[in-house]
């Protein structure tokens, strides 16, 4: 019985571990309607830079997994209009729930968020697609 539990131990870390790769190097699209369509760049050493709607700044930040979740820190000047919170603190919620709200991927920094202070053009909350921003670049 322990062998058993010790298994489902390391299995389930496994999977907190093999999300991390998935998420790294990624310009990843969420839509919730709550927040809207947000887009955000998640680098390799657990930075991320997140365009949200209506923001006129990019908003950097950190990214990590732990135990089953996906955890964000921002700056202390930062709030979260959807859950409340504010500040710099780790905000956590299970990768299942974040995965559900992620509605396109795209390997690097398709929009060079990580070197940008302003996104290239505010965000509206409608739903739309990495391509169709990608469009309004040009």
């Amino acid at each position: 019985m322990r062998l058993i539990l010790a298994t489902l131990i390391v299995l389930a870390g496994i999977g907190v571990a093999l999300a991390a790769p998935k998420l790294a190097n990624q310009t990843i699209m969420t839509y919730s309607p709550g927040h809207g369509t947000q887009v955000e760049y998640y680098d390799k050493q657990g930075g991320t830079w997140l365009w949200y709607p209506g923001n006129k700044v990019v908003l950097p930040g950190r990214w990590k997994t732990e135990r089953g979740n996906i955890c964000f820190g921002y700056t202390p000047n930062s709030y979260n209009p959807v859950t409340g919170h504010s500040g710099a603190g780790w905000e956590c919620q299970p990768l299942k729930i974040f995965e559900s709200v992620v509605v396109e991927r795209a390997a690097g920094d398709v929009f060079g968020l990580a070197k940008r202070a302003k996104p290239p053009f505010s965000l509206t909350k409608r739903r739309t697609s990495i391509e169709a921003l990608s469009k309004r670049l040009k």
